[in-house]
């Protein structure tokens, strides 16, 4: 501890920066003076949403009771820590300890958590003005009653700033909606269709950033009538507007830009404009004539920045003579807006701006030979890369690998390639899919020590044809070599009915759940 003593607090608050609050807190907290002054910063904010179970309650127990600073901002989840909502709730329920928090992150809530932590936790927070909600797994059966909740209690919290809602293939139906807080400046959501969004623009006057996923856009009859509802100017304050068409597109350019127009209505606020689409249909070209969209951005007189993301079906003709010519118009020069188009397939083109912004990346087609083809660049901000095809394997994706936070693979094509990987010390969470037992196959044991610091482990495990006894056998064999494992999530492709919490008793120090289903079992390590 002396040699870091030795360090000026700007060097020591620069290695503070790359531990997460607990870690920070855990290792350095009650050392001296001097280091809780540096963790004052780690003392106001803390994610639990990634820790292991013992840290969970090392932090409400030992570390929380000796902070006096106040708790600004709080990270909480059960994806990766499965379980930990409930536990949380069962701690706060009678306690005021977390009045004073700003910024709330929820992370793959059940139904009842949400309620909970939305209509008694969410109200007791006086200052709450961000708040946002992560969830990927909403039951079917749980749609309207998911939907409700969030329109009636999560929308009308009177402090609300700013709110994202991130889902995947979950769209809120918007069409009920009565109010919304007029305190919100920043959303960021998706939407069931464009109706939903138009009926939005209605509640949200004083939006500055605004981020929406449509999942279908038909422009019929009904559709038209909530454009002719608009009034006035619907986003007046405008700052920042990302629109991002997911699924099904059944509009004309010439029609988006008539409503691009009536919704932006020129707005001389807007500062940084975002598009992305992924269409099926052969009738989408103008998404990819810089001229079509030179007429709608130059209608914004302050705009600094414009990123697109264009995914289309084109004629194999067209997509022959397809050029970036009229991107390269003066107009985009002068603002130095640039973009590169390449085909997955001799048919479906992309179209992007550059840099490339996002940092999650799937392989569905042969790698190619030299970086300088990639629409993007692999470096130390990749965060998940996911292979679909065995013709992304080759030695460019081997010099790769060590740069990927989160891999998503096949376990058989792993098995081939398992000699050509080696250690990987960055890797942090792996998705197995089709997972299986097989004496003549490549052990998964033996791929885990590869992998030094691997934390979330997620099997799609192909038991149709295993006992009891053996699928018993391999996830105590997991869970003993994965020595810094966090979770170990495995969906089971048949029901199977095993004990678990009786299994895997010796283990006191951990949370096991196994849904009703007999298909999902998540261990909470």
């Amino acid at each position: 501890m002396w040699i870091l003593e030795l360090l000026p607090d700007e060097i020591l608050l620069r290695i503070l920066k790359y531990l997460n609050s607990f870690d920070a807190l855990y290792s350095f907290m009650k050392l001296n003076t001097r280091f809780e002054n540096l963790l004052i910063a780690h003392k106001r904010e803390i994610n639990l949403s990634e820790v292991s179970y013992q840290q969970f309650l090392y932090y409400f127990e030992h570390l929380l009771p000796n902070i006096n600073e106040i708790l600004y901002a709080m990270k909480l989840g059960s994806k990766k820590t499965p379980g930990q909502l409930g536990l949380f709730m069962s701690k706060v329920r009678t306690t005021n300890q977390f009045t004073d928090i700003e910024t709330l992150t929820i992370v793959e809530p059940k139904l009842n958590e949400l309620t909970f932590l939305l209509k008694e936790f969410a109200n007791r927070l006086e200052y709450l003005s961000t708040l946002s909600l992560i969830n990927h797994t909403i039951d079917d059966s749980q749609y309207l009653s998911y939907n409700n909740l969030i329109t009636q209690q999560l929308f009308t919290l009177n402090t609300l700033q700013k709110c994202s809602i991130y889902t995947e293939q979950f769209y809120l139906n918007l069409l009920g909606l009565q109010i919304i807080s007029t305190s919100l400046v920043d959303l960021e959501l998706s939407v069931h269709q464009a109706n939903d969004f138009l009926h939005l623009l209605n509640y949200i006057p004083n939006i500055e950033n605004l981020k929406i996923t449509i999942g279908w856009w038909n422009h019929d009859r009904t559709c038209q009538a909530f454009v002719d509802k608009l009034t006035g100017v619907p986003l007046q304050k405008i700052k920042l507007f990302h629109l991002h068409l997911h699924s099904i597109i059944l509009i004309e350019f010439e029609r988006f830009n008539i409503i691009l127009k009536k919704v932006l209505n020129n707005s001389s606020t807007l500062k940084n404009f975002s598009f992305s689409m992924k269409s099926y249909k052969s009738d989408h070209l103008l998404f990819i004539d810089g001229d079509a969209w030179q007429t709608i951005l130059s209608n914004f007189s302050s705009l600094e920045k414009v990123h697109l993301d264009i995914d289309i079906i084109v004629d194999e003709q067209i997509g022959q003579n397809y050029s970036l010519d009229k991107f390269c118009t003066q107009y985009w020069l002068k603002h130095k807006w640039q973009f590169i188009y390449y085909f997955i397939n001799k048919r479906q083109l992309i179209v992007h701006s550059i840099p490339y912004e996002n940092h999650y990346y799937k392989l569905q087609r042969k790698f190619v030979s030299s970086t300088h083809d990639l629409p993007l660049k692999f470096n130390g901000t990749t965060s998940k890369l996911t292979i679909y095809s065995s013709e992304c394997f080759n030695q460019l994706l081997f010099d790769i690998l060590p740069f990927i936070n989160c891999l998503s693979i096949s376990y058989s094509k792993l098995c081939e390639h398992q000699q050509e990987i080696k250690i990987l010390h960055r890797l942090v969470e792996l998705h197995l899919q089709s997972f299986f037992i097989d004496d003549n196959q490549y052990d998964l044991e033996i791929f885990l020590k590869k992998l030094t610091n691997i934390q979330w482990l997620y099997l799609n495990f192909e038991n149709q044809h295993l006992s009891s006894n053996q699928i018993i056998s391999k996830i105590k064999q997991i869970l003993s070599i994965g020595k810094k494992l966090r979770c170990l999530n495995v969906e089971f492709v048949k029901p199977i009915s095993i004990e678990w919490t009786v299994e895997l008793n010796e283990n006191q120090n951990q949370i096991v759940y196994y849904d009703e289903n007999k298909r999902l079992l998540q261990i909470w390590v």
